[in-house]
């Protein structure tokens, strides 16, 4: 715990809020790690469509747990139909006016921050810059999307670019989360002389190893976590992997455990190879970072097929609980998964994935649980994050940065 303590506060386009409980949770890990040693706060600016009360354009959340306070602001998003190409101007204004509220809540019940701490860009930047030149706040930026990606390439819009470049440029630096997304944005020639790779929070305290299980006489359990968003997960890909497994062996279940835009479309796939029920079993979206933990800590390997992918924080909380993972060679996954841990695959590869997992399964005994668990204590446990952000902001406030 530092003597003198400073007051982070961060600013975030993600965050869990109540429409989305796992929407930006990463993010809240690092302001709960970060609240280890500094005060913290978040503001995060939501639109929403659920208003408690209707006439009501701003709904107000805040709560304080320990060092962390957190400010969450829903905004009533336009939806009159006949001003309709009004809606981002209107909705906008709305963000403006919200934002005010919040700063003014922060102000009261925080203090001006010391150092402002931006996550997602670009937005949040923007208003960081203007903190910098208006209230003379340093800032630092963390970026996690992967929109910048080749296989992505969503990053687009003269004036999103021309801000991007600015605001990151204005930053006393910048964080990733891996190298991968690091090289992808200086591509973009979204460059700061001061870039660090920051890992994403694992609660190890929460993903701890326990014995895997049989489930109804069955020998195996997989498992496989994600937002059901076909495109970037290539869940269909991985279920016709399984399929190809059944022709090897047929001793193992995969639990799929999730939400999102593409559930019913994998459910129907999972029946049109039946494979529903005798082999792949859907769980639902687990909220609980204790249920989530359960569940991994049941299973025998973790598996991932995605087409890109940044650093999945579910391959860290995996390896907590040391578990071995399979999965693709895309984004920053080759920085973390390494042989006595897992095995990587080509992306669309169906063949080779399903032929990984039956080697995997053969081989359980070569993967020990607690080599596997001890990077993650050493590296991205809440207590060492925590005090890689703390250094950083200590010596960007110091000046040494």
């Amino acid at each position: 715990m530092s003597d003198k303590q400073n007051k982070i506060l961060f600013l975030s386009a993600w965050y869990p809020n109540r429409e989305d409980p796992m929407f930006g949770l990463f993010v809240k890990r690092h302001a709960m790690a970060a609240a280890l040693y500094e005060k913290v706060a978040v503001l995060y600016i939501c639109h929403s469509n659920k208003m408690s009360n209707k006439s009501y354009e701003i709904e107000i959340n805040h709560t304080t747990n320990g060092q962390l306070l957190e400010v969450i602001i829903y905004y009533k998003s336009h939806s009159n139909k006949f001003t309709k190409k009004l809606k981002p101007i209107i909705n906008n204004f709305r963000y403006i006016k919200a934002f005010i509220k919040g700063w003014k809540l922060i102000k009261i019940n925080f203090g001006e921050p010391n150092l402002i701490h931006v996550n997602i860009l670009t937005r949040t930047a923007i208003i960081a810059l203007y903190f910098k030149i208006i209230h003379n706040i340093p800032y630092i930026i963390t970026e996690h999307w992967s929109r910048y990606l080749p296989s992505v390439n969503t990053y687009k819009g003269i004036i999103r670019q021309f801000f991007t470049k600015l605001t990151v440029k204005q930053a006393k630096a910048l964080l990733v989360v891996s190298d991968n997304l690091r090289k992808a944005m200086a591509n973009h020639n979204i460059i700061n002389k001061n870039t660090f790779i920051i890992n994403n929070v694992v609660d190890t305290n929460i993903f701890v190893p326990k014995p895997a299980e049989k489930e109804n006489g069955i020998s195996y359990r997989l498992i496989h976590i994600s937002c059901f968003e076909d495109k970037s997960k290539n869940i269909s890909g991985m279920l016709r992997a399984l399929k190809r497994l059944t022709n090897i062996r047929q001793d193992f279940v995969l639990h799929l455990i999730g939400e999102g835009q593409d559930k019913l479309y994998i459910k129907n796939l999972a029946e049109k190879l039946d494979l529903k029920d005798k082999y792949i079993k859907f769980d639902g979206l687990m909220i609980n970072p204790q249920t989530v933990a359960e569940a991994i800590g049941k299973s025998h390997i973790l598996i991932l097929f995605s087409n890109y992918e940044n650093i999945p924080v579910v391959i860290n909380e995996a390896f907590s609980c040391g578990k071995p993972v399979v999965a693709t060679k895309v984004g920053g996954i080759n920085e973390i998964v390494t042989p006595n841990c897992g095995i990587l695959v080509e992306p669309n590869d169906e063949q080779d994935f399903a032929l990984a997992i039956d080697k995997m399964l053969n081989n359980l005994d070569k993967y020990d649980p607690q080599n596997i668990r001890q990077k993650i204590i050493n590296k991205y446990s809440m207590e060492s994050v925590g005090y890689e952000l703390y250094t950083l902001y200590k010596n960007i406030l110091n000046n040494k940065i």
